[in-house]
């Protein structure tokens, strides 16, 4: 990828980052963080999964030692490395709420960076500028984008847990 894009577009980006940020933003503190609406159908799994890592037991139930393999694990490691920080209360969802809602919002952060990343997807597959910000552009206003972002799972930061697989030397 060219540096001169990068220099020329800065402002652009900041923008398309700023944005994406204020909207996830305001969509978990208004409505995703109240009465848990973060909680969805997998986020016991990864709570579960979390508590094991951050106790040192890697990816395993606690009541009976048997592999989480349906999980990957690099969301349970990043959410086990706040539950250490605040430390672990319990077993229970609710009684984490300090470092879950903590990690959601480092996740918000993390996942604004996304509409840049699709920005450069789209600039090199298709080397047209003004596709790649049109596409860029969409995913800060996405739904789907907006609210993945705001639960607690890993379909916001899915790319982030992945992309350093993809510089790996094959």
């Amino acid at each position: 990828m060219p540096y001169h894009i990068i220099n020329q577009q800065q402002k652009n980006l900041t923008c398309l980052f700023i944005a994406a940020l204020l909207l996830r933003a305001a969509t978990f503190f208004f409505y995703v963080q109240h009465e848990e609406r973060y909680c969805q159908a997998d986020s016991n799994d990864y709570h579960h999964a979390a508590l094991s890592v951050g106790l040192g037991h890697g990816m395993t139930k606690l009541n009976n030692g048997q592999p989480i393999f349906w999980r990957t694990p690099g969301y349970p490691l990043y959410l086990s490395w706040f539950y250490k920080h605040f430390g672990i209360k319990s077993g229970i969802f609710t009684d984490n709420m300090k470092a879950q809602k903590t990690a959601l919002w480092i996740q918000l952060i993390l996942t604004s960076v996304i509409p840049i990343i699709i920005f450069f997807l789209a600039l090199s597959l298709t080397g047209i500028l003004s596709i790649a910000w049109i596409t860029a552009w969409i995913s800060v206003f996405h739904l789907g984008l907006i609210l993945a972002s705001t639960f607690f799972s890993d379909r916001g930061p899915y790319p982030h847990l992945f992309l350093p697989f993809f510089a790996l030397p094959l």
